[in-house]
């Protein structure tokens, strides 16, 4: 009971943390996500070194190229990966605060007359994408514009944060499946006239995903 409540109450706090991002110029946000990044990349390093490996398996050494000027290159490149996942989570908390105005004033949406077509046979279909931009913004854009969307979607570890996770996906109309044993699940959403959504590149375990080769 006190557990839900402390819940409520942080739920609450974090909606009104989104309305004043809401309402904040982008270009402070910007600049806010860049000294958080900083601040993660120089002092706290957390995971920093996953993401430098990763870019090196992506982006080899050029052939005119020091290892000095490699090295420099890569972890610009990991900077800005990490402002962007900065920036993603401070758009997330002003998701609470967009209405179909905001929608339509700052989302262009490309390739809705398909989605259309397919909901107006209200039939359920897939919805594939990459793990890339902000998921949670695209989530809310589907939803908002008339899309009856469920994810196959990883829940947090941590029983107490998950609740106010859940509950802010959830509050625009979500549908969330567990990643395990979700076939029927799936199944059942796709019958019910849903679009179903996965993120190609999340690995789910054996033996629900399959292995690719990266990039």
């Amino acid at each position: 009971m006190i557990s839900r409540m402390l819940g409520n109450l942080i739920y609450a706090f974090l909606w009104t943390i989104g309305g004043c991002i809401f309402y904040t110029p982008f270009f402070v946000k910007r600049f806010v996500a860049q000294v958080l990044a900083g601040i993660w990349f120089y002092v706290i390093g957390f995971r920093t070194k996953v993401i430098l490996h990763n870019l090196a398996l992506v982006f080899p050494r050029g052939s005119g190229e020091t290892m000095e000027q490699y090295k420099q290159r890569l972890m610009a490149l990991c900077h800005k990966n990490l402002i962007h996942y900065c920036l993603s989570f401070i758009e997330t908390l002003e998701r609470f605060h967009w209405t179909p105005e905001v929608l339509s004033r700052r989302v262009e949406i490309l390739g809705m007359d398909y989605l259309s077509e397919l909901m107006a046979k209200n039939k359920g279909f897939f919805v594939l994408s990459s793990h890339i931009g902000n998921w949670e913004l695209i989530t809310l854009i589907a939803v908002k514009t008339g899309v009856k969307l469920s994810i196959l979607t990883k829940f947090l570890r941590n029983g107490f944060w998950d609740q106010i996770w859940v509950k802010s996906r959830k509050a625009f109309g979500l549908e969330l499946i567990r990643e395990r044993n979700s076939g029927l699940e799936i199944a059942r959403s796709v019958q019910r006239g849903r679009a179903v959504g996965f993120i190609l590149d999340q690995h789910t375990g054996e033996p629900h995903g399959i292995e690719s080769r990266f990039m």
